[in-house]
């Protein structure tokens, strides 16, 4: 039923620019190119592994926040997923404005004891991934999730992107204003690096919602080593582009100023690119949180 209503509203879309092409027939090849990608539906399932998005994510007895903690795991750390039963109601809790659901996992804790027990879904990421984003022949973990910080309104979505370094710590994070990846979304995610033909890799942090709200919204951040740079926000099933800003990236040619240009037939972005020396205006390194987005 879900999948039946996701068509319905894209079918049910004008395309308004070029960028808008997912909005037609291939919206249900791109659907599924998606769902193979992304790592939403293990969040549902028992057994799967999920990671804490948390610095300090609490496990309680229960599955609300007034039952008692019985451990904490730190960042980018290993959960199992324990499930529920088919008929058992997810529960769910609103902590800092977003609603999400309480996972049953089970871990090892900080103190290195064995826990059982239930963490709150914005302590989870949503989304991980592994990869050599900045070009120093080193992985860095990739992890999305909701942003730390409070919601301010009902208006006011945001998610948040952190980058953490092979002994587990946090490199660098940043806020992604729009992205709306909580429970209530009723969203599957995305987080992958994406590798151009100019030598250089770029992050993509996406959304394909289901329902009343459906859509696909999609952005691209750079990564120097020490700053994620924001190049690109668009609401595929609207055309509405937030922003499309030039980013500072190291490749085969050296340095290089690149702006978002289009996307091939398999969905990965192509990039408009000339030598630094020759770079018009100023890149994004100094891009401190985008544009005020509409609705935000």
């Amino acid at each position: 039923m879900k999948q039946v209503l996701f068509f319905a509203a894209l079918f049910s879309i004008q395309p308004a620019t070029a960028q808008s092409r997912l909005v037609s027939q291939e919206a249900e090849d791109y659907y599924a190119w998606f769902q193979e990608r992304s790592q939403t539906a293990g969040h549902y399932v028992a057994g799967t592994t999920l990671r804490s998005f948390s610095g300090a994510a609490t496990i309680h007895e229960g599955p609300c926040r007034e039952a008692a903690i019985i451990g904490q795991v730190g960042l980018n750390k290993e959960m199992v997923n324990l499930g529920y039963g088919d008929d058992y109601y997810l529960p769910e809790d609103e902590i800092n404005g977003y609603g999400d659901f309480w996972y049953h996992v089970k871990a090892v804790s900080s103190s290195g004891k064995k826990v059982s027990g239930y963490v709150w879904g914005g302590d989870v990421a949503k989304a991980w991934a592994v990869g050599d984003v900045d070009g120093d022949g080193k992985e860095e973990h990739l992890l999305l999730g909701l942003a730390s910080r409070p919601r301010a309104s009902l208006k006011k979505i945001e998610a948040e992107l952190k980058v953490v370094g092979q002994t587990g710590q946090l490199v660098t994070a940043r806020i992604l204003p729009g992205l709306c990846i909580f429970e209530d979304c009723g969203a599957s995610v995305l987080l992958r690096t994406v590798h151009a033909a100019a030598g250089f890799d770029m992050i993509e942090a996406s959304t394909v919602a289901l329902g009343c709200w459906a859509g696909i919204e999609k952005a691209y951040y750079s990564f120097d080593g020490s700053t994620l740079s924001p190049a690109y926000y668009a609401e595929y099933t609207t055309g509405t582009v937030h922003y499309n800003e030039p980013v500072v990236v190291s490749g085969k040619a050296g340095a290089q100023v690149c702006t978002f240009s289009t996307e091939d037939k398999s969905y990965d972005p192509i990039w408009s690119c000339e030598p630094l020396e020759k770079g018009k205006g100023q890149a994004s390194a100094a891009y401190v949180e985008g544009p005020a987005l509409a609705g935000n």
